[in-house]
């Protein structure tokens, strides 16, 4: 009994301060009601209920305060409450209609201040969030008048930019006003962009404080668009006031890691692989690929990557072919992954000298250094490659020169761009925001160059048996017109001492040829030409297929000795521009050899 005297009272004390507690949260839980007067008790019910996401009952407290509110002040802070209130149930039509009413109140009392600021930009998004950018932008602009500042003026600002940048994707165009085609840039907005924002402002052509040109939007988007990184680019203009101009930016990127499988195959061989690709992973629209591919007779493998206008490349090759070496001093061509293309009827290409097994382990690297920025116009590349060659007699004597042959080298590169496959990254939409261009008639004629040299060099400082050096030259120009017919003109040559067989220049590699050809001639001296012409007869949004023309020549000469290769041919190939590697067929007839080589390739790069 004295346990239970004890115990008792205990419970009841503890049980009673529950409830107390329950009071105390309920209490905290229920509606404010500190608030002097009926108005301003209905606002502060209303705030409390909204911050609790109770939208419904917020609105029921705003409408009662409606009905109370007399002074200017409080039918605006009530119809900036509805606005807001009707914004958190998406009801954007309601939300518009109540931010607009307050808008109008305060231009005819000519009220500003921040409150008029939140009515605008609370209007801008209910506008914005029904596909209505235009009206957006008014009052974003409106909203920006009335002066307000710090936080409210930059989110008005960010509320601006993108009325204006949706209003341009929603029309597929970029217009540049009239109001801001002489004007000062006074500022630059990048929207959407994963790719650091530096690194994309450095590609504009233009910075705050220059002068906004007829033209400058146009470079701009050129610009963007050579990046190959973006799905989607708008790039308009706005006035700013007297003699200024906004510029916003909208971009879509991202980034990727693509796997994919080749195959390319011809009479003179086939071969198979896959490399892996990504891009903009850091950041920085830099790219790398990882390449692995091989043949019945050996295979090669790449890493390489471009980051901010440099590059590197990592490669190896194991290689066994065989070989034929002619009377006329002629060899085998295009044999390094399979058959070579006179396999079957040496016979037909002239007297056989010799014929012998080539296997050839090599490995090394290429640096190239921008000189001119990221432009690419000018660059400097050096390298190293080790090479040992070994040779096996299978009639007549086997070549001589087996052996290291490692060599350095160094070069040169400029060009304006052109030519080349896109990136695997279309495959995913990356690259494609100049689409609508690609199908449009080019209004004048596009010409392009591309040149470059190189001087290698082998010795024992270089880990090679022989002493050699040779040096080669490359220069490309084109012209793009119309429904983007192309012409090209590429001239190639080289010239070099100490040369093994190995070594000696060719008229296929060397001197700028195209096509496909069962032999090549080498010396110690090369040069050589193409011209060809390409019509592309098909143009659509899903590709395009394209005919190619072309016709070449090339000299060969090792001591006063001179061969010569000469053809002509066509390809004809689609391409897809989601799939930005040729799938086609070619065909090259060789005059010299009288014969025909047919050369296909579906997915690869090689």
């Amino acid at each position: 009994m004295a346990l239970r005297r004890l115990v008792l009272p205990v419970l009841a004390s503890l049980l009673l301060g529950a409830c107390a507690s329950v009071e105390t949260k309920l209490a905290v839980q229920a509606p404010r009601h500190a608030a002097a007067g009926p108005l301003a008790l209905r606002l502060a019910n209303a705030r409390h209920y909204m911050d609790l996401d109770q939208y419904p009952e917020a609105i029921q407290e705003l409408r009662d305060a409606d009905r109370l509110a007399t002074e200017t002040a409080d039918r605006l802070a009530v119809a900036e409450s509805l606005g807001r209130a009707f914004s958190g149930l998406r009801d954007w039509r309601q939300a518009q209609e109540h931010y607009a009413r307050g808008v109008d109140l305060a231009r005819r009392s000519k009220t500003r201040g921040p409150l008029v600021a939140d009515l605008h930009a609370g209007l801008g998004v209910s506008l914005m969030m029904q596909s209505q950018f235009s009206m957006a932008a008014d009052s974003a602009r409106a909203g920006l008048a009335s002066e307000p500042t710090g936080a409210v003026r930059r989110r008005m600002e960010t509320d601006l930019d993108r009325a204006l940048l949706e209003e341009g994707l929603a029309k597929g165009e970029t217009p540049v006003d009239a109001g801001a085609a002489k004007a000062r840039i006074r500022r630059i907005v990048v929207l959407g962009n994963r790719v650091e924002l530096d690194y994309l402002r450095r590609r504009l052509p233009f910075r705050e404080g220059d002068e906004l040109g007829p033209e400058s939007l146009q470079k701009a988007r050129q610009s963007l668009f050579s990046m190959g990184l973006f799905k989607k680019v708008v790039v308009s203009s706005a006035p700013a006031g007297p003699g200024e101009a906004d510029v916003s930016i909208f971009v879509r990127d991202g980034w990727y890691l693509i796997p994919i499988p080749f195959y390319t195959g011809g009479s003179g061989g086939s071969r198979g692989g896959a490399f892996v690709s990504g891009r903009n992973i850091f950041r920085k629209n830099e790219s790398f690929n990882i390449v692995g591919m091989g043949g019945k007779s050996g295979s090669r493998g790449m890493l390489g990557a471009n980051w901010e206008g440099w590059s590197g490349n990592l490669f190896f090759s194991r290689i066994e072919s065989v070989a034929r070496n002619y009377f006329d001093n002629g060899t085998s061509a295009g044999g390094d992954f399979g058959t070579a293309p006179d396999a079957k009827d040496p016979a037909k290409y002239g007297e056989v000298t010799s014929e012998y097994t080539k296997r050839l382990a090599g490995a090394g690297f290429t640096l190239g250094i921008p000189i001119l920025g990221e432009s690419r116009r000018l660059s400097a590349e050096v390298g190293w490659d080790f090479q040992q060659i070994g040779y096996t007699a299978r009639q007549g004597l086997a070549p001589k020169g087996a052996g290291h042959h490692s060599k350095a080298h160094v070069g040169l590169r400029t060009g304006s761009g052109g030519g080349g496959w896109g990136d695997l990254g279309a495959l995913l939409g990356y690259g494609l925001a100049d689409i609508e261009e690609r199908l449009k008639p080019l209004a004048k004629t596009r010409y392009a160059y591309n040149a470059g040299a190189n001087l290698y060099g082998a010795a024992q400082a270089s880990g090679s048996d022989f002493y050699f050096w040779y040096g080669t030259v490359e220069a490309e120009v084109s012209a793009s017109w119309g429904r983007r017919e192309r012409a090209s003109f590429k001239v190639a040559g080289g010239h070099g001492g100490g040369l093994p067989e190995q070594q000696l220049l060719t008229t296929n590699d060397d001197g700028g040829l195209m096509g496909s050809y069962a032999r090549t001639h080498r010396g110690r001296g090369v040069v050589g030409g193409s011209l060809s012409y390409s019509y592309p007869f098909l143009l659509s949004r899903r590709g395009m297929a394209q005919l190619t023309l072309f016709g070449e020549g090339a000299l060969a000469w090792t001591y006063g000795r001179y061969q010569e290769k000469v053809g002509a041919g066509l390809s004809l190939w689609y391409r897809f521009w989601r799939f930005p590697i040729p799938l086609g067929v070619g065909y090259t007839h060789s005059v010299d050899d009288m014969d025909g080589q047919i050369s296909a390739a579906i997915g690869g790069r090689f």
